[in-house]
């Protein structure tokens, strides 16, 4: 009768794993192992299957902790660079300068066109004209070079406390420590990675915001000069996202199937 029940039980078991993993769900974690010897029940011990669905369902997990630690790293790249916001800030300033004189500098050339279109002999002197045209490009120009050396500062500081805090933290560590770790590894890492985080946090970041300031500036330039013309500019852009969107997915699964 043991023997009887005994099998039942593990023909239910057997098809409650089948089961369970035809449904895609998490491989079956609590299957009792049984001990016939004195006719008693053993604990139950971890049964493991390999299977896809498992894989899928560590995929959030690892995305999630990519996306914490790449979070957690901005923090610390952020307060290392604490000290150098106000240097960052003050060449971020210049992009008020330099974004409007390049927006309005085609401007201002076609209005002199069509000043001395207009006028002749009769209006402004070239000299002049020519003198106007060329402080603005000075203008523009000395904005441009006072950001990039604000920034190569910034940048330079950073990185020089970043080296400074590794090298203090490898020297403060025991021999035992430099033997069973690859120290030379690490300082070279820090040299090549050096020349990533000063762009990321210095060049790069400024970049981003020049690119949204020329962006507005520059729509609300040709809403100004030709709404028509700005509408019909407007409307072409979901379109193209759309089609440089599928076909980057497209691409995509060309690779992953080669």
């Amino acid at each position: 009768m043991f023997r009887c029940s005994f099998q039942q039980t593990e023909k239910l078991l057997f098809r409650h794993t089948v089961y369970h993993r035809r449904k895609s769900i998490l491989p079956f974690r609590s299957s009792p192992q049984y001990n016939t010897h004195g006719g008693s029940l053993s604990a139950p011990s971890f049964v493991s299957f390999s299977s896809s669905s498992g894989d899928k369902a560590d995929a959030p997990a690892s995305l999630e902790k990519e996306k914490d630690y790449s979070r957690d790293s901005l923090i610390r790249l952020l307060k290392i660079s604490k000290q150098e916001w106000p240097l960052i800030a003050l060449s971020a300033s210049t992009l008020g300068i330099t974004s409007s004189v390049t927006l309005l500098l085609p401007y201002a050339s076609g209005n002199v066109i069509d000043y001395t279109i207009q006028n002749g002999n009769d209006g402004l002197s070239p000299v002049i004209l020519a003198s106007g045209l060329f402080g603005l490009s000075a203008l523009a120009g000395g904005g441009v070079y006072l950001r990039t050396l604000w920034l190569a500062r910034a940048g330079n500081r950073i990185v020089a406390r970043l080296r400074s805090r590794l090298y203090r933290a490898i020297l403060l560590q025991e021999s035992a420590w430099l033997d069973r770790s690859a120290s030379g590894d690490l300082l070279s890492r820090l040299t090549t990675d050096a020349a990533l985080v000063q762009g990321a946090l210095t060049v790069q970041s400024v970049a981003g915001l020049r690119g949204l300031v020329m962006a507005a500036g520059s729509g609300g330039m040709l809403l100004y000069t030709s709404p028509v013309l700005a509408t019909l500019s407007v409307a072409t852009l979901p379109p193209i996202f759309v089609a440089a969107r599928r076909y980057g997915r497209h691409l995509s699964e060309q690779q992953e199937k080669v």
